[in-house]
């Protein structure tokens, strides 16, 4: 009897240290699913934003120098001087890689800068892009102007395929390898 008593006492310990354990990794699971509910809300979220603004956009430049260098359709990197470097950076790298695919006459670099020549010296030795405009404002609202944009606009001032890389970065690699080159198939 004394045994059995022993034995059930330590089952009892073993079951209640098991359910411990178990009450912890229970926590674990309901903290990792709230922080992917997030996460999910996050990407829902951009990606709306992003569909947002591929609806019907027309640049509103009052620089008549935007509207010349738009003889044709052109990707267009859009950044602001208050934009993360490195996001800038990263575009434009993808952007070179483009240019030995479409050709660097069919990019083109719009700046929204407080001055012309903090942008000019931005692009300054950017020879894989055909051209680039000094933009004090294309018209886009303030949330988007936070962050680099990238579109194909035309000659009317027409703007397709918007992609915001810090609203959906995992779709990068695709637009810049499948979206823009078919855009510009012949």
């Amino acid at each position: 009897m004394k045994y059995l008593c022993i034995l059930l006492f330590f089952f009892n310990l073993f079951m209640v240290i098991k359910l411990f354990d178990f009450n912890n990794q229970l926590g674990d699971i309901e903290k990792v699913s709230k922080e992917m509910v997030s996460s999910n809300k996050t990407y829902i979220s951009n990606l709306k934003k992003t569909l947002l603004y591929n609806y019907s956009l027309k640049l509103e430049s009052k620089n008549t120098e935007v509207k010349s260098v738009l003889n044709e359709d052109k990707v267009v990197l859009y950044f602001s001087e208050g934009n993360c470097g490195s996001c800038v950076q990263e575009m434009l790298n993808y952007m070179e890689q483009l240019s030995l695919v479409i050709g660097k006459r069919r990019l083109l670099l719009m700046g929204n800068f407080k001055e012309k020549k903090n942008f000019e010296k931005y692009v300054k030795g950017l020879s894989f892009i055909g051209e680039s405009v000094y933009c004090m404002d294309a018209g886009f609202s303030e949330e988007i102007n936070e962050h680099p944009i990238v579109f194909i606009a035309n000659s009317n001032l027409e703007v397709r395929s918007v992609f915001v890389p810090d609203f959906c970065s995992e779709l990068k690699e695709e637009y810049f390898t499948k979206i823009v080159p078919n855009y510009f198939k012949n």
